[in-house]
């Protein structure tokens, strides 16, 4: 008995440890399921903060871009004031500077009448007739003032008193060329006018131009300024040329339109009323004609030819 006691006591130990297993087995579950319930728990709440953080994100971004907006807005509104005071502004300067331009207006009408200077006074030794000093060409009348806004035959004297084409341009071309020439205002006037006859017959060229009609005398101051301007031209322009030059120089000077050799052949001259009572013809484009164009080249003198009205020095023209 003493030998067996033992063994049942193992066995003792055998099923009491057998039946602890299951019932360790039993609750092991219960213990697994509770942390296994919690863990979704956690999980279920760990989900909701990470939903609430992108929720909480757009929240915190849109007050951002609320501000945004309204930065825009306050930006805008003050700009549109501004804009609206400036142009305000420049609305009421609009008339401050209209104001001073209509007191501009007057001071222009004043010109008008000092613009003219006043013709100068001749000296005691100066005859009643032309007067040509370096500022240009004059005509003292008996009184011994200078004739203003006036004519003595084909020579026009302007409100300065001085002699005009009628051209400012031309008559500044015109000056320019008799002061090269012949720039002695007391040398002698025809010496002088043969010197201007005598340059434009070897300076000019010819040129294939327009013709004007037999007769017309409209055409000298654009002709004579197309010469000035190109230095080619044909016979109209060769004695409106020498015209506006003579008339510089105080002649009785004017264009002819007509023809010369036949009744069909157009050509141009310049006839000048000469202080003896004579008119006399200058034509310079034939004589250029003779010395540089013509091939049976001869020297001519068509200067202050005198005629019967057709003949000219053995040229026949035709006058209108």
């Amino acid at each position: 008995m003493s030998k067996k006691w033992p063994i049942v006591c193992l066995l003792c130990l055998l099923l009491c440890s057998c039946a602890a297993e299951p019932a360790a087995q039993t609750e092991a579950p219960q213990t697994t399921e509770a942390p296994a319930e919690a863990e979704p728990e956690e999980t279920a709440e760990a989900a909701p903060e990470e939903t609430e953080e992108p929720a909480e994100q757009p929240e915190a971004e849109a007050p951002e871009e609320v501000p945004a907006e309204t930065d825009a807005e306050e930006s805008t509104a003050p700009a549109e004031p501004e804009a609206q005071t400036d142009s305000g502004e420049q609305e009421a300067e609009a008339p401050e500077t209209t104001v001073p331009a209509e007191t501009e207006t007057v001071p222009p009408q004043e010109p008008e009448t000092t613009v003219p200077a006043a013709p100068p006074v001749p000296p005691d030794t100066v005859a009643p007739g032309l007067w040509e000093t370096a500022d240009g060409l004059y005509y003292v009348q008996e009184d011994r003032t200078c004739l203003v806004n006036g004519t003595v035959g084909y020579l026009t004297f302007g409100a300065d008193g001085r002699y005009t084409s009628g051209d400012a341009t031309l008559d500044a071309g015109i000056d320019a060329l008799v002061a090269s020439v012949c720039p002695d205002v007391t040398a002698d006037r025809e010496a002088r006018l043969r010197l201007l006859y005598d340059h434009i017959r070897d300076n000019y060229r010819y040129l294939s131009m327009d013709h004007y009609e037999a007769g017309s005398t409209d055409w000298g101051n654009s002709a004579a300024q197309i010469m000035l301007d190109q230095g080619k031209g044909n016979c109209y322009n060769f004695a409106a040329l020498f015209t506006a030059c003579a008339r510089r120089l105080g002649y009785q000077a004017y264009n002819v339109a007509g023809h010369e050799y036949s009744a069909t052949n157009d050509h141009a001259w310049t006839m000048i009323e000469w202080p003896d009572g004579v008119t006399y013809l200058f034509d310079v484009q034939l004589e250029y004609a003779y010395q540089y164009m013509y091939s049976n080249r001869r020297d001519i003198d068509m200067f202050r030819v005198s005629g019967d009205g057709t003949y000219y020095n053995s040229f026949v023209y035709y006058f209108p």
